[in-house]
């Protein structure tokens, strides 16, 4: 947990924040996974979120996992 000694009470946003570590890419990726597993959203919303940032994290998975896939 981070916390700064300023006045958070005009931030839209908690200032507290739970930074967790992982070993390895593979690591990051499944603690993703279980994360969106353990939260079940109904929608998950963003700039981009389809091509760019989960786009982007299911290439890597696929690399590591090694899984190919015809286009």
């Amino acid at each position: 947990m981070v916390r700064d000694n300023h006045d958070s009470s005009h931030y839209r946003y908690p200032r507290e924040l739970n930074i967790e570590e992982e070993d390895t890419e593979l690591d990051v990726i499944n603690r993703l996974v279980d994360i969106i597993r353990n939260f079940d959203p109904d929608i998950l919303a963003g700039y981009e979120v389809q091509n760019a940032s989960l786009g982007y994290i299911i290439e890597r998975a696929r690399f590591h996992f090694g899984i190919h896939t015809q286009r």
